[in-house]
């Protein structure tokens, strides 16, 4: 992960828009300063972790949500198996 940073600092090129492009390039409204690499690097560890955990969590409601609705189960294990009762 530090050697993508440091390569993303390095290159002269055109922005790209991604997060990590603005993590490189937007400064602190307060202090003036931009993201060091090693905070940029603890940045993205935390959107990974936080990523997973919150679609392990939604995943996890709607279909114990959906099981509560036995005509919707249905219809989406015809639409996606093909098979008719």
């Amino acid at each position: 992960m530090d050697v993508i940073v440091a390569t993303r600092r390095e290159r002269d090129a055109p922005r790209s828009g991604d997060l990590l492009d603005l993590a490189l390039n937007t400064a602190d409204r307060a202090r003036g300063k931009r993201l060091s690499d090693q905070n940029i690097r603890n940045q993205i560890l935390t959107f990974m972790v936080a990523g997973q955990e919150t679609s392990a969590g939604v995943m996890a409601f709607a279909l114990y949500f959906l099981s509560t609705y036995s005509d919707v189960v249905e219809r989406i294990r015809v639409h996606a198996t093909g098979n008719r009762p």
